[in-house]
Order: C-alpha cells, then sequence, then structure tokens
C-alpha cells in the first residue's frame, strides 16, 4: 500500500507542483524544460539535457563543457556540466551513469550511477552510486605499465587523469563501460593510455596498456609496401582505400591536392599530409589541413584542421612535424613548436621557440607604451625596443630527479644566434626566407 500511496503522490506531484523550468547552476539563468531535449521520463524521475553555448558561459563565468544535464524527481533534483557523450541513460533499470571531471581543469574525478530511491516519509530522491574513482584508474595505468608504487606519493601518481567513454550499452541487464584513459606521471611528465571495459553488474574489468608499435622496413616490408600502394592510389584519385569520414565527399572534390608523406608519430612508418591547396606550390612553408595514416589494409584520417590557417601545421624540410601559431600587431611574435603524435593521435611536444619584436618607443603611443611595458615586464618593461628569443625544452632525466616543483620544461632566454641555428634544426629552413615581410634582418 505505502508503494502505491508514493507512486500515487509521485504522479500528482509531477503533474501539478513541478516547475515547467529548472534554474542554471551558478546563475539566475531559467531554463525552460521546453527549450530542452528530455532524455528519459518515468513516473519517479526525468532526465533532460541542454546545450551551453558559448555566450552563456561568457557571459556567467561557467566552466567549458557542452551540455548540462538536469535530473528531478518530485522532492530532488541535480545538475552537471557535462561534455558530449559522457552520460548514459540505462532505460530498462532507469539509471543514468555520469562522467564527472574536475571544472577547473577537466581532468576525471569519477563515474556515478544516478537512480531513483525512496527515503523517509516517501520522499523519492536521486540516489548517486560510485562505479569508477580516479584512484581506481591511477592503479589501472600503474599497472597496466609497471610503474613501481614508490614513484607514487600518498596523494596519488599522477598531476591529471584524463577518461573517454567510448561506449556505454546494456547486455542481459548488464551494463557494460568501453573507454580510454590517460594519466600524466608527476615524475617525468610522460602520459601513459590504457583501454578498458568494466561490467558495472559483476565488476570484471578487463585493462590493456597502449604501446607504440615500432615498424622496420626489413622486417615489416610487406606493412611498407602496402602503405605506399595505398598511399599511390590517394594520390591518384581512388579513394576506395580511405575509411570514410565527415566532409569526404567535399575533400575528393578539390581539384588540386599537394601531398607529402612523413611519419609524424615516430614509429616509423609514413603518414599522408594534404597540404592547404590555396598555397602556392612554390612556398617551403604550407600548412597541414588532412593527415592520413595506414593500418590494418585501410588509410584512415587521424588529423583535420579546417581553419582559417592564422595557426597551423606544416612539415619543415627534414620531415619535422612543426606548429605556427604567430602573429603580429602592436608585438611581432613568432611562436613555434615541434610537435609529434602519440600512440593515441595526440599532439604531444618537443620543443618550442619565441621571437618577440617590439618596435621602436616612437611608434607607440603613452597608452600602448604603458601596456607593453606591463604586459612584458621582463624583456620590454626592462630593456625597451628589439628582438628577444627564447627556447624551451623538456628538463633532462637529472633535472627531473630533481624537480620539487613538478615543472617539465626549461624556458631560457638565447641569442639572436642560437635562434636563428635552432629555428633551421627545427624546420630546416632559414627564417629570414621564410619571413622576410615580417621580421627584418637583426
Amino acid at each position: 500500500m505505502r508503494k502505491i500511496f508514493c507512486f500515487m503522490i509521485s504522479i500528482c506531484l509531477t503533474a501539478l507542483l513541478l516547475p515547467d523550468y529548472f534554474v542554471l547552476r551558478g546563475t539566475d539563468l531559467s531554463i525552460p524544460l521546453v527549450e530542452c531535449t528530455c532524455e528519459y521520463k518515468s513516473d519517479w524521475m526525468e532526465v533532460y539535457a541542454k546545450d551551453i553555448y558559448r555566450n552563456i558561459q561568457t557571459s556567467y563565468g561557467l566552466p567549458y563543457f557542452q551540455k548540462v544535464l538536469y535530473l528531478r524527481t518530485p522532492f530532488d533534483s541535480r545538475q552537471f556540466f557535462l561534455m558530449e557523450n559522457s552520460y548514459f541513460i540505462d532505460s530498462e533499470k532507469g539509471s543514468v551513469y555520469v562522467v564527472g571531471n574536475d571544472e577547473a581543469t577537466g581532468s576525471f574525478v569519477s563515474i556515478y550511477c544516478y537512480q531513483p530511491g525512496e527515503h523517509a516519509k516517501g520522499e523519492i530522491l536521486v540516489d548517486g552510486v560510485k562505479v569508477l574513482s580516479a584512484s581506481l584508474v591511477e592503479e589501472w595505468i600503474g599497472d597496466a605499465h609497471c610503474l613501481t608504487t614508490g614513484s607514487f606519493d600518498c596523494t596519488g601518481g599522477f598531476t591529471s587523469l584524463f577518461l573517454q567513454v567510448h561506449e556505454f550499452t546494456s547486455k542481459r541487464g548488464n551494463v557494460i563501460l568501453k573507454g580510454e584513459a590517460s594519466g600524466i606521471l608527476k615524475e617525468s611528465g610522460q602520459t601513459y593510455y590504457i583501454d578498458w571495459e568494466l561490467n558495472d553488474t559483476t565488476g570484471e574489468t578487463k585493462v590493456t596498456p597502449c604501446h607504440l608499435k615500432i615498424y622496420d622496413r626489413k622486417k615489416d616490408s610487406e606493412i611498407f609496401t602496402a602503405c605506399e600502394n595505398a598511399y599511390d592510389l590517394v594520390e591518384q584519385g581512388d579513394w576506395s582505400v580511405v575509411a570514410p569520414f565527415e566532409g569526404m565527399k567535399h575533400v575528393i572534390e578539390r581539384k588540386t591536392l599537394l601531398w607529402r608523406r612523413a611519419d609524424v608519430n615516430g614509429d616509423g612508418l609514413p603518414e599522408l599530409c594534404s597540404l592547404y591547396n590555396a598555397y602556392s606550390e612554390e612556398k617551403n612553408i604550407i600548412p597541414i589541413d588532412y593527415i592520413f595514416t595506414y593500418a590494418d589494409g585501410q588509410v584512415t584520417l587521424v588529423y583535420d584542421d579546417l581553419n582559417d590557417m592564422t595557426e597551423y601545421l606544416f612539415l619543415g624540410s627534414n620531415g619535422n612535424l612543426v606548429y605556427d601559431c604567430s602573429n603580429f600587431g602592436q608585438v611581432a611574435e613568432g611562436l613555434y613548436s615541434q610537435y609529434q603524435f602519440d600512440e593515441k593521435w595526440n599532439l604531444k611536444c618537443l620543443s618550442h621557440l619565441e621571437i618577440h619584436g617590439f618596435f621602436e618607443d616612437n611608434v607607440y603611443d603613452e597608452e600602448e607604451i604603458s601596456y607593453l611595458k606591463k604586459a612584458f615586464p621582463s624583456t620590454y618593461g626592462v630593456r625597451g625596443s628589439g628582438f628577444y628569443c627564447f627556447r624551451s625544452r623538456p628538463k633532462s632525466a637529472q633535472e627531473l630527479k630533481q624537480n620539487k616543483d613538478q615543472t617539465y620544461w626549461v624556458n631560457e632566454e638565447i641569442s639572436k644566434e642560437e635562434f636563428l641555428k635552432a629555428y633551421r634544426q627545427m624546420t630546416g629552413f632559414d627564417f629570414f626566407e621564410e619571413n622576410e615581410f615580417l621580421f627584418p634582418p637583426f
């Protein structure tokens, strides 16, 4: 009788008392439910999702997440700021799985399962049970990669953990979670990856470490030949060997494609790079807009950059992958980073160069001079106009042993001659030849 009574109260309250909106957490903004997507609805709980647009985030200082998920019962409610694909609703059991990330850093915190639960006085509240914790993910990564527990301190062995859930499925009453996780080890700053699977019903787990496979041209000659043949087909206009991807039709229809091959992830096997065809082929530096790799008999897109090319990746004459995000205004800033893709096709920085050029004081007005002195206190603020060059590199093994501040890079000012030499080593090009309209010889 009590359950029937509570059930009737639930229906009545849902129909008569619950508002048709909710107030976005941390703001005074009311979100009408009619503007949300109703993801799930039962007599006990409702789940709504709403995209959070950039103007709302900016206006209210909200964390950079893409959705708000709103759960409510007749007596309770919860809100979560989430990225895409970071929740799952088990309609059979009326459960909601939510991936929680730190709102300041984005690092992984936990996965909780939420469902309605009956409490005192017959109130139906949103109950949460932790399914996966950051400490367990740390343990998974450490065990999978045979990292010694002595390298971890009492607060954990990683500075940050990132977790993606690729698949939530419900099979025969079991909820299966599959995804990947990565952690940055405090001692070295190195990133470690795992693929994982968790059966939330039985507690069974499967964790696999991710390692970059290195190819040898002699031992793996058949793979090299198949790779080269596949790339030949693509360059000749035959896309039958390419795995379909969004925007593929547009790429195929382009009249001219500039192709380069280079090993951009250090596994020995080359990738196929499509260069931005609005640039002349006579130029040395041409932005990359697509990168394809070869695996398991198929060519697959692993990177695309379709912005306005104000910042971009390009290939040096030595095959190095370099990122240019220079900008020119009150200050001429040349910013160059050498990158390499890792085993999960995330970019990893290997080294970084900067050059800052300030004009003579008579070019700036008083307000600009005041701003530049505050914005660049250690350069223009002290020594005025001219060129300043800097280099950043990863700390050596010896430096990491004494790494009390847990930073992983050494930043140092270098001479103009050292900068020009380092730029040529990074890109294979002469700095002034590639930047003759932006940086006069100094």
